[in-house]
């Protein structure tokens, strides 16, 4: 994904940079060209300000995604929450609100969400690799433990993303109280060398 800046992608980035790396494959790629970037969010403004009978949730999704990269979770979950009116279970729109509770720091909120993206059928890795990065801030490694080996066994392609978050959760177990749980320790090692 090209973003116009490394500055506002490092702003966007945070802490927990699962969120926006993971989604990448998910969003509308733009070129340095703040033209296309500015066309792409008239359209969409357009395509939302119809009568409300007339707009889509796809719009409300292209636009929630549009906010989460420039760091803005309250419009973010806005616009997540319009398309979610239309449909509780698009997992899509699940995502995007799970990402825009995670900038609003509302994680128990986040993996709500992200626990309505996965649902009953484990499909979507990066929603797997986020719930578990927020775990591991909440202090839950079990969870996050079970969630990135859930998103490690589904993702085919680039694992990089899980790993490095994963890399970020093991060590905040090294750092907490737990980190003396023999059991968790041998988890993330051996997740981690595979």
């Amino acid at each position: 994904m090209k973003i116009q800046s490394l500055a506002l992608a490092a702003a966007l980035l945070g802490s927990l940079s699962v969120p926006l790396v993971a989604q990448a494959q998910y969003l509308p790629n733009f070129t340095a060209s703040e033209t296309n970037y500015q066309t792409y969010t008239n359209s969409l403004d357009k395509e939302i300000s119809r009568p409300q009978s007339r707009y889509s949730p796809q719009a409300h999704m292209l636009k929630a995604e549009q906010y989460i990269r420039e760091g803005n979770g309250a419009e973010a979950l806005r616009e997540a929450n319009f398309a979610l009116q239309q449909d509780r279970s698009n997992r899509r729109a699940n995502f995007d609100q799970g990402l825009a509770y995670y900038l609003l720091k509302e994680y128990d909120k986040a993996i709500n969400a992200y626990s309505r993206t996965v649902g009953s059928q484990n499909y979507f890795a990066p929603a797997f690799s986020n719930r578990g990065e927020l775990y591991g801030l909440k202090g839950d490694f079990r969870n996050a433990l079970e969630d990135f080996r859930i998103a490690l066994n589904m993702e085919k392609g680039d694992q990089a993303y899980i790993r490095a978050d994963l890399q970020k959760t093991y060590q905040r177990f090294q750092d907490s109280k737990k980190k003396d749980d023999q059991k968790l320790k041998a988890g993330f090692e051996t997740l981690l060398a595979k």
